[in-house]
């Protein structure tokens, strides 16, 4: 077999591809035009819950608070870049 089909390809990073999705200039599909949109209104939505309480152990009731969720939320989603 030749070596380019035994080559690997490396899949293209998260950053790279948020990136790509947010950039207007950068040509999209229907698709991703809409992935745009829903991906801005969604952290839009986790900005309105930006914690008051910023110090997890300062919040008294973690699983009913939707600001600690929120952050957790957020955290959550800055850790798969």
């Amino acid at each position: 077999m030749s070596d380019q089909v035994n080559k690997a390809y490396q899949a293209t990073p998260a950053a790279t591809l948020e990136q790509q999705i947010m950039d207007p200039n950068f040509p999209k599909n229907e698709r991703e035009w809409w992935a745009a949109a829903r991906i801005q209104q969604l952290e839009t939505a986790l900005r309105v819950f930006a914690c008051d309480c910023t110090i997890s152990e300062r919040c008294a009731v973690p699983d009913n608070c939707r600001n600690f969720q929120a952050r957790r939320t957020m955290e959550a989603k800055c850790s798969f870049s």
